[in-house]
């Protein structure tokens, strides 16, 4: 890694972090852009159904041994050298076996209308290269380097957005498939973050034991199976349109509609990022009840800009992405109620996901994000069939929302009772 000036105190740590997650948004959202704009409505449903496939298959690669890493790093930072090592080693085993078994199954079933070899592709990415990436960045963050562990998240963004304008400027011939063209350069951009991440890496640190080194399962099985939930939740939705809905195009407009909504909380994103150092800080001293009352002036803002951007999103989000993605896409005008709702509860699951894991909840929040993961899943894949690719969007906002009222009553009631605790 480059030599990187890491800031003194947990403050400017924390904003700095803040500005480069800002920073990879922005990237996020021009690769997005480009990417819809030159691949159309139904390519990018299908895209963005197989990304999300991939994504909720990709925990399974190294079996949460990042985690693992990060813990293991921060309480020995000698040991980096044998911890990679061995992490990599365990990457590289389980996200071969995940891939092989995901390509045997593209012999037996392959999503409509989309060549096995793009699935392939999009899965080995998330298993293999972006999988290794990560597992740097927690590293970084195990060793308390938060500047480089930003940098080395920007690696992927970076990379594929250079992928996406060689996407948009080269002239393909017209028989060219654009969706296959874009899952090349995605395995591309992935692989090259990986290495970069890597040797810049081990670049600053002499690595001398790169012996075998056990790393613990059972933690990181644990970890690995809270981002399944979490992904089932967020985007098990654009595979159920996709596969069940009656409209390609509605897949696509749907998942673009989802994206707008996260380009608009990005402010937001960037601002619960700063406060979680604090209130980190104040659950660790056990003053859980003065995180709770510091609360509120966030909770506050959240309320209100989310409003007044589902608000904005509702009256103007079709002809916004009309204008800047294509006539294909008017069709999410169909969507315009419940997309203005989801911006609140996204904001609210978002707010109060944060406060759980601050306050140490990871066990009752992994039941509350599996149980409306299942719930919203077998919503859409009873009501999608029957109503149309309109009706997932509906159900995106009602999980959602139960999901940040479920997650503030198990944070309220922590808190009460160790309050409870405290005064006797």
């Amino acid at each position: 890694m480059p030599a990187v000036a890491e800031p003194k105190t947990n403050v400017a740590k924390t904003a700095t972090t803040a500005a480069l997650q800002l920073v990879r948004r922005a990237c996020l959202a021009m690769v997005f852009l480009l990417v819809a704009r030159e691949l159309g409505p139904a390519d990018y449903g299908a895209l963005a159904a197989l990304v999300a496939m991939s994504a909720m298959l990709s925990p399974f690669s190294g079996l949460g041994v990042d985690f693992s890493a990060l813990r293991m790093v921060a309480q020995n930072p000698n040991s980096a050298g044998a911890v990679l090592a061995a992490a990599v080693r365990r990457i590289l085993w389980s996200g071969s076996g995940l891939l092989l078994l995901g390509w045997a199954a593209l012999f037996f079933w392959s999503p409509k209308g989309v060549s096995p070899w793009v699935f392939g592709l999009l899965l080995a990415a998330e298993v293999l290269p972006l999988k290794l990436t990560e597992l740097v960045a927690k590293m970084e963050q195990g060793l308390g380097q938060l500047v480089r562990m930003g940098l080395v998240r920007l690696y992927p963004t970076l990379s594929r957005l250079l992928a996406a304008g060689v996407l948009v400027t080269f002239p393909w011939s017209e028989d060219i498939d654009r969706l296959g063209v874009w899952a090349a350069l995605y395995f591309g951009a992935g692989a090259l973050a990986a290495l970069t991440a890597l040797a810049l890496f081990k670049s600053k640190r002499v690595i001398r034991n790169f012996g075998f080194r056990p790393l613990p399962f059972r933690e990181g099985i644990s970890f690995a199976l809270g981002l399944v939930g979490f992904r089932l939740l967020t985007e098990a939705d654009k595979v159920v349109v996709f596969l069940l809905g009656d409209s390609a195009e509605g897949a696509g407009s749907y998942a673009v509609a989802y994206r707008l909504v996260e380009l608009l909380l990005i402010p937001l994103a960037a601002g619960l990022a700063v406060i979680q150092g604090r209130q980190l800080a104040l659950a660790g001293r056990g003053e859980k009840v003065r995180l709770l009352a510091d609360s509120r002036r966030p909770l506050m803002w959240i309320l209100l800009s989310s409003i007044v951007l589902g608000l904005a999103l509702g009256s103007s989000g079709a002809l916004l992405a009309k204008g800047v993605l294509g006539q294909g896409f008017s069709v999410i005008a169909e969507i315009a109620g419940p997309m203005s709702l989801m911006p609140l509860a996204i904001g609210l699951r978002m707010y109060f996901d944060q406060m759980a894991v601050s306050l140490g909840l990871l066990g009752p929040r992994l039941l509350v994000v599996w149980c409306m993961g299942a719930l919203a899943l077998t919503l859409n894949c009873l009501f999608v069939p029957n109503y149309g690719w309109t009706v997932v969007a509906w159900v995106c906002v009602m999980c959602e929302s139960t999901t940040a009222a479920s997650l503030a009553v198990v944070s309220f009631m922590h808190v009460r009772g160790a309050s409870g605790r405290f005064a006797t």
